[in-house]
């Protein structure tokens, strides 16, 4: 971030907290994983929904 000229406060969360976290810190972008499908939807598109929904701001999932 600093060779960019980025000033940001960045936070790391992991878990089912991550929707009410960022709500709570006034996030301006949750930034979430795609992770790897080991059953037949995988549980990251269980939680993205809710994540996108709930965040209250902008969702970049890579």
């Amino acid at each position: 971030m600093k060779s960019a000229g980025v000033v940001a406060d960045l936070r790391a969360i992991v878990g089912e907290t991550t929707a009410a976290q960022a709500r709570e810190q006034h996030a301006d972008l949750v930034i979430i994983g795609q992770g790897l499908l080991h059953e037949h939807f995988g549980r990251l598109r269980t939680h993205a929904f809710s994540i996108i929904q709930q965040s209250g701001c902008p969702v970049l999932r890579i």
